[in-house]
């Protein structure tokens, strides 16, 4: 198994602890979320989400408590935008699943009458089985209630026209998968049959107008979600200026401003954090409910083209169809077939609009039931701020270091889609930590290797343009430990590239400030050197000393003390082993004879009755 498999393995089963660590806590949480959740942390290489670091069981449960506490968090404006942007991404996923979803469905619930109607059975002749296909043609059309007498005499009228008595005593006989592929075309044909005489004014029992009820519906969500996206950004924008109350600009270098966060304590510093990523969260939102007004703009033209369609196929049948004479089934019943199909699709985007009218029910009461009075109290907007920002009568940029940026001031055609980090400016981004304030547009765009980057001030521009690639670096390390940031921004796909690099900027080291006095610098050392070569910090070097300045090597033993050596160590009582003397007996005085020496011969290897001695003695040289 590869690498990759082994850490989806390792992923889903911390997926399944996490989950149930919340079901014991009572937290809302799906599998889903959770996977989501932990996708964006793998994001940051920093993180040290490895192979490595997920089998080391006790990293995982360190990291499991991490992911639960942060679940858990009550009020986490963080959390609540990863929430949203989650549902939102289901719901993407999910829309044309639930089409396909409802048409299975409804397939499994006619199935047993289906079966039913093409079993070899006695009872399925003449007008039993008349009966039988035209309740599931109605059921599955979608046409009325074959309960009722018009809809279902209507039906078996239309279903007569097309299988005469004669066929449909053949029926019974055909093999299974023909009948079902008969029954397909049945209801493709009645159903379209039926709508050309309702467009006629000639049936349409108990069928609603499908076409006007859609765009009764889409004119109602569309209102709504617009109405939400106005009270979204209003709350957004009060929730703006409550952030920018403790901002305060101050110059840092020539060509850089920075903004200081002040703020009177700790729990003041809590509350603006929160009211930033509160501010965020109803970005989130009033950015979701624009994508879904589109969707519902794009249904509203689907529903358009399929109401021209409708209208153009029945002008045609209208040309063909001549009552009371009998018209040939190659010219009538492909136009059938074609009103189903559009039918079929407008029913489609009927189950669509219930989607997003769902998602978008769910996101509105969520958000907008968060009470946001605390942050209108208290400081007043900090005009400060807007004043130094402003720089009014120069140019955009008053500078320009690299080749790489171009200055466009006709924004004409330049919306926010077309700008980096979602149109904010990412120099209040990263001085906030987070904070999400829009691009001017008209003030001018800038273009740097061919993405364009919109800012909040002429301040913030310049400052940009003295480092344009520091601050987008700054920007992306900030969706790193941010992770709610990293679908808002759309900077998934670069943070992938950069999976690789864990340190995105070098950051410079300050060289320590020597000190000076007002006239002099001062000296190293304030006093003069005082270095003493005789000291042994080593007390055995004492002893050794003592020893040998005592030379007690050669003394006898006393009970006596010694004296204390420079008080590092006393010693009580030194003791010695008594020395043996001993006197030599022999020794040679003023000569020097030489000494004897004997040898036995005969004693070993040699055949003799007695052995010899030899005197090996040499004689003395005179």
């Amino acid at each position: 198994m590869e690498g990759k498999e082994l850490t989806d393995n390792i992923i889903r089963n911390i997926v399944s602890e996490v989950l149930r660590e919340c079901k014991n806590h009572q937290i809302r949480a799906s599998a889903e979320f959770i996977a989501f959740y932990i996708s964006l942390l793998q994001l940051d290489p920093n993180r040290g989400l490895s192979y490595e670091f997920l089998t080391n069981r006790g990293k995982v449960q360190s990291f499991i408590k991490y992911l639960v506490g942060n679940l858990g968090a009550k009020d986490d404006a963080k959390i609540l935008t990863l929430r949203l942007q989650h549902e939102f991404r289901s719901y993407i996923k999910e829309l044309d699943e639930t089409v396909i979803h409802f048409r299975r469905r409804l397939s499994s619930k006619l199935y047993p009458l289906l079966l039913n109607i093409i079993e070899q059975d006695n009872g399925n002749r003449g007008e039993q089985l008349y009966k039988k296909i035209c309740i599931y043609v109605i059921m599955a059309s979608g046409l009325g209630n074959p309960n009722e007498k018009p809809v279902f005499k209507e039906a078996l009228q239309v279903l007569k026209s097309i299988l005469d008595e004669e066929e449909i005593d053949v029926f019974p006989s055909l093999q299974n998968y023909i009948k079902q592929e008969v029954i397909g075309c049945l209801v493709d044909l009645i159903t379209g049959i039926r709508l050309y005489n309702k467009a006629c004014k000639k049936g349409g029992e108990g069928m609603l107008d499908l076409p006007d009820l859609m765009a009764h519906a889409l004119t109602a969500v569309k209102y709504e979600v617009a109405e939400s996206i106005e009270m979204a950004v209003y709350r957004a924008e009060i929730l703006t200026e409550a952030v920018k109350r403790n901002m305060v600009v101050m110059r840092r270098t020539k060509d850089e401003w920075g903004i200081v966060l002040e703020f009177k304590n700790e729990a003041e510093k809590i509350q603006w954090e929160y009211t930033r990523d509160l501010a965020a969260t109803h970005r989130q939102l009033s950015k979701t409910f624009r994508i879904l007004l589109e969707s519902i703009s794009e249904l509203e033209k689907h529903r358009k083209t399929l109401h021209d369609q409708f209208n153009s196929i029945i002008e045609t049948l209208n040309k063909i169809v001549i009552p009371t004479l009998y018209q040939a089934v190659t010219d009538v019943f492909p136009h059938f077939a074609q009103l189903t199909g559009i039918w079929k699709e407008l029913q489609d985007d009927a189950i669509r609009l219930r989607g997003i009218s769902n998602i978008f029910k769910i996101q509105a009461q969520l958000i907008f039931s968060l009470k946001i009075d605390a942050v209108l109290e208290q400081k007043q907007p900090n005009d400060q701020l807007l004043e130094t920002v402003d720089w009014k009568g120069q140019e955009l940029i008053t500078r320009v270091i690299s080749p790489y940026i171009r200055i466009h001031t006709d924004t004409s055609k330049i919306t926010k889609k077309d700008l980096e980090f979602h149109g904010y400016c990412c120099w209040i981004l990263i001085n906030t930590g987070g904070a999400l304030i829009p691009a001017n547009i008209p003030l001018g765009v800038v273009e740097y290797k061919h993405r364009y980057y919109g800012f909040s001030s002429k301040m913030a521009a310049n400052c940009f343009c003295a480092n344009p690639e520091s601050y987008i670096m700054n920007t992306i390390d900030l969706a790193r430990k941010s992770v709610h940031l990293i679908k808002f921004l759309d900077l998934e796909d670069r943070l992938k590239k950069k999976l690789h690099i864990k340190t995105l900027i070098e950051k410079k080291v300050q060289p320590k400030a020597v000190a000076y006095s007002r006239a002099n610098q001062t000296d190293t050392h304030f006093e003069e050197g005082n270095i003493d070569r005789n000291y042994m910090w080593n007390i055995w070097e004492y002893k050794a000393k003592l020893l040998k300045q005592s030379k007690l090597m050669s003394k006898g033993t006393k009970a006596t003390e010694t004296l204390r050596t420079h008080q590092k160590e006393s010693t009580r009582v030194q003791t010695h082993w008594m020395a043996n003397q001993t006197t030599q007996t022999m020794s040679n005085g003023a000569t020097n004879t030489k000494k004897p020496q004997n040898f036995f011969y005969g004693l070993r290897g040699i055949r003799a009755n007695y052995p010899f001695v030899m005197d090996l003695k040499q004689p003395e040289k005179l």
